[in-house]
């Protein structure tokens, strides 16, 4: 039975006997320490291998296309936490909400009419999140995103039973919500990330 990378060296070299044995150790302990980091955070795991045709799938596989799109929602917003952690991107001082068609009305309504313009508005029960592309994917069934300017870091998502927001703007406009292609990875990509 192997204990450690070690006792797995001579028979990896067997199979790659081109390279170096530190480079093969090196390459082994980065991927068991990523496959730990990322099963740590909850994220699923998939490992291929185009050459032996086969796959191994650390997560959880189900039949049911309702529980699989919610597992999907929320496997990507762990995927996009992760990714936002490991490219070290800033904060940019907005957090992200969805708003109703009556909600947007009134914002529309503030916008457009005379005189001194609305600096706050006050929205109830709203769970807002730091990272734009995890605001789509948690609301994806909202026709209407917008960003507000909050004082502090409330950390990726925060809720609230009476928002105050400051310095609002709309951040997305969708013509037709609640559509699985709406956040699926190979149509949006998540370039911002």
């Amino acid at each position: 039975m192997y204990t450690c990378v070690d006792d797995y060296l001579p028979k990896l070299q067997e199979m790659f006997p081109k390279i170096d044995k530190k480079d093969i150790k090196r390459m082994v302990e980065y991927g068991w320490r990523m496959f730990y980091f990322y099963n740590l955070r909850g994220c699923d795991t998939l490992i291929e291998s185009t050459k032996h045709k086969y796959w191994m799938y650390c997560g959880q596989l189900c039949s049911d296309s309702l529980k699989h799109f919610d597992y999907y929602r929320q496997m990507l917003r762990r995927k996009l936490r992760v990714l936002y952690v490991k490219k070290k991107i800033q904060w940019d001082g907005y957090y992200y909400t969805a708003i109703s068609e009556e909600e947007y009305n009134d914002y529309i309504k503030s916008i457009k009419s005379r005189g001194r313009k609305r600096k706050y508005f006050k929205y109830n029960n709203k769970l807002s999140f730091k990272i734009f592309d995890e605001a789509k994917v948690y609301y994806n069934w909202a026709k209407y995103i917008i960003k507000f300017k909050y004082i502090t870091d409330m950390g990726y998502a925060f809720y609230k039973e009476k928002l105050n927001c400051t310095e609002v703007s709309l951040a997305l406009i969708r013509e037709h919500p609640d559509t699985f292609k709406e956040i699926m990875i190979s149509n949006d990509n998540y370039n911002l990330i």
